[in-house]
């Protein structure tokens, strides 16, 4: 088969494309909006990575004309910020209409971008280069999908200048500035909630939400979050040491119909009344995904806010460092899972709940298995994280407790139970051999970690392992 110059031209640039591409850094991040960089260790070396990459593509863009264009569209597709936009100008200052040459050179680079991640400070103003365009070239908006936006309120509304059709995961940072001043409250909250309306009529499909404040910016300014009705991810959890209200915020959550998946901080109906929480706010139709931060929260105010969801599909549910007095735990654990059993018994794959005693310290009468009896019916569960008061509460748990879950639990691929153990009718606890029957017992667990007696477990192995069993080394 024959091919004309523009095929090959065509051909050629596909190929350099899909060359070039390999030099970006794959998006690992847990938030959709966070490019490259991780938390902790990784995080020094995959910038060092990242800046060589970078550095190589922009070598391969100035090697000649056949590898400038698919080099630049891999090169400028992510960028940290917007320091770099100022760099395609060339010529004096920008307030100076630039010839059209150099207009439409940065026009081709400006085009390019599809995500803005890292900011470090506010974004202050968003650099002539794409403010202007509008006036000097009546350009489209920019085709970002990604955007990270640190928002001082009040402030401008450069944001507004990035937004488009386009975007598909937004991540805000409402932080005020030092010459805050609490006697102006309405007029800064007009100023979020004005935002937050624009916001959404610029980017009407925008699936994915985060919003992060900073204090003093209650989360009862977040109501406009109804508008953004195609929101199938949203984030609202920090920060966390703020006063919480999440109840003004549950009726607007709840009416958007495409909303797979929620982070949310708990509010605690013993600090303030909840309306929602316990007579039953309805929605969340189509709910997937739920994380809750439960810290100044009690473990029945989960229970409340999981009786009040009308999702037939949740099929994963955390519960993060919420609080429960120790002589309501047995009571308020039996319950919490009955709710899981009554309302997600046939959906629900992951639960994770951490909880935290209050209280003088108390020992369970009871084996671990009639607690969590109703969650022993929840039969398509493959991941279970269960930390239940360790340090408040004391609890018998026997391998006629692990047998039960395996079970229960066929599909069980993580398990992870961190509880206080106690010696219960003469039992012994549990040795390391319930770890390795585990093993075999459930086919797909491949990280199980379970409470051992430490007594017995240096006794039965000579001490040569830790008291809690961690990943298979042989997976």
């Amino acid at each position: 088969m024959c091919h004309g110059p523009a095929t090959r031209a065509m051909l050629n640039h596909d190929i350099l494309y899909v060359i070039f591409e390999q030099l970006a850094a794959p998006d690992r991040s847990w938030y959709k909006y966070e490019g490259v960089t991780v938390p902790g260790r990784e995080r020094s070396s995959q910038e060092r990575g990242e800046a060589i990459r970078r550095a190589t593509l922009a070598s391969c863009v100035r090697v000649c004309r056949a590898f400038f264009e698919p080099a630049a569209c891999v090169l400028w597709k992510d960028l940290v910020d917007l320091g770099a936009i100022p760099a395609c100008h060339e010529g004096g200052s920008y307030d100076v209409t630039p010839p059209c040459s150099s207009l439409k050179r940065r026009e081709r680079y400006l085009s390019h971008i599809r995500a803005i991640h890292h900011p470090q400070r506010p974004s202050g103003v968003v650099p002539h280069v794409i403010a202007s365009r509008a006036e000097v070239e009546k350009a489209p908006p920019l085709a970002l999908t990604k955007l990270r936006w640190i928002q001082e309120v009040p402030g401008s509304l450069d944001l507004l200048t990035l937004l488009s059709p386009s975007l598909q995961s937004l991540h805000i940072i409402f932080r005020h500035p030092r010459s805050w001043r609490r006697d102006q409250a309405s007029m800064h909250r007009d100023f979020v909630e004005t935002l937050l309306v624009r916001i959404a009529e610029r980017a009407p499909t925008l699936t994915y939400l985060r919003i992060t404040r900073t204090s003093g910016i209650p989360e009862s300014w977040l109501v406009p979050i109804q508008r953004f009705s195609r929101a199938e991810t949203v984030d609202l959890r920090e920060p966390m040491y703020d006063a919480v209200s999440s109840s003004a915020l549950l009726q607007p959550l709840s009416t958007l119909q495409h909303l797979r998946t929620l982070r949310l901080r708990l509010q605690s109906t013993s600090c303030a009344p909840a309306p929602g929480v316990d007579a039953g706010f309805g929605g969340f139709g189509a709910l997937r995904e739920l994380h809750l931060n439960g810290k100044f929260a009690q473990l029945q105010d989960a229970t409340g806010f999981l009786r009040g969801l009308a999702s037939p599909y949740l099929r994963s549910l955390r519960i993060d460092d919420c609080e429960c007095r120790t002589d309501a735990f047995a009571e308020a654990l039996h319950d919490f899972c009955a709710v899981l059993e009554s309302q997600f018994a046939f959906t629900l794959q992951v639960v994770a709940l951490s909880v935290y005693g209050i209280g003088p310290s108390l020992t369970l009468e009871r084996p671990l298995a009639e607690y969590l009896h109703p969650l022993l019916q929840v039969g398509g569960l493959r991941d279970v994280r269960l930390s239940l008061a360790p340090k408040g509460v004391l609890v018998a748990v026997s391998e006629a407790d692990m047998r039960a879950m395996a079970d229960s639990w066929p599909l069980l691929e993580r398990l992870h139970l961190d509880c206080g153990l106690c010696r219960s009718g003469g039992g012994a606890g549990l040795s390391h051999r319930v770890v390795e029957w585990m093993r075999q017992a459930c086919a797909r667990l491949e990280d199980i970690q379970l409470p051992i007696d430490e007594e017995r477990f240096a006794t039965s192995t000579g001490g040569r392992f830790g008291p809690c069993a961690g990943p298979d080394p042989r997976k």
